[in-house]
């Protein structure tokens, strides 16, 4: 049976030209993940019934109580949304906002959840923010997790689950999807799959 690399790096192949940067523009598999963002955005604007709006509907209708953050409308192959559990101002040097993730790809049917810690220094602007992502094996039975992951799964019957500490901390080496990277830098594959922006620099992964 593939071990979950082997899976992925399969399907991320189709897209993306690794190890040979300089087919950027002529690669077919950039091409047709160019494409899926297009539909995306298109049944977006055009409010078409999708998975991702049946999901969200779902989470609607189980009245989880708490505050839901759609990011769908990113330029990427993936869905995202985020709960807001808590902002906090710590001690007047920090805010923290707390917010549960869920993240869908549309180049693999692969989803992932955990939580994310947002660091925002109040006592400088110039700092960048800086974040923190974590979620316990055990936390999967929690029953918010629990109710989103139902609601998730019952649109997305297809997907599975992977965790987001293998996501984070497998990288590849001889391409960024964002284009701004040294190649002998490696990058996620989170990256790869869900969000080409975040800046791995500026993040503690947690299990």
């Amino acid at each position: 049976m593939k071990n979950e690399i082997t899976t992925l790096l399969e399907h991320l192949y189709k897209y993306y030209p690794i190890g040979a940067p300089n087919q950027q523009n002529s690669y077919d598999g950039i091409l047709r993940k160019n494409k899926i963002v297009e539909q995306k955005i298109t049944d977006i604007i055009e409010k078409k019934d999708t998975k991702w709006t049946v999901f969200l509907g779902g989470l609607e209708k189980a009245k989880i109580g708490f505050p839901i953050n759609d990011v769908s409308y990113l330029q990427f192959p993936s869905y995202e949304m985020s709960i807001v559990i808590k902002d906090i101002v710590k001690e007047n040097i920090c805010e923290i906002k707390r917010e549960l993730v869920i993240n869908a790809s549309l180049l693999c049917p692969v989803f992932t959840i955990f939580y994310r810690d947002t660091y925002k220094f109040l006592f400088n602007e110039s700092i960048p923010l800086h974040h923190i992502v974590y979620l316990q094996a055990g936390r999967l039975q929690d029953d918010l997790i629990k109710q989103i992951k139902k609601t998730f799964e019952a649109s997305f019957s297809d997907y599975d689950y992977y965790d987001h500490y293998l996501l984070f901390k497998y990288k590849i080496y001889g391409y960024d999807p964002s284009g701004y990277s040294n190649l002998s830098v490696g990058v996620p594959i989170y990256n790869f799959l869900f969000d080409e922006s975040f800046d791995i620099r500026n993040v503690d992964v947690l299990k």
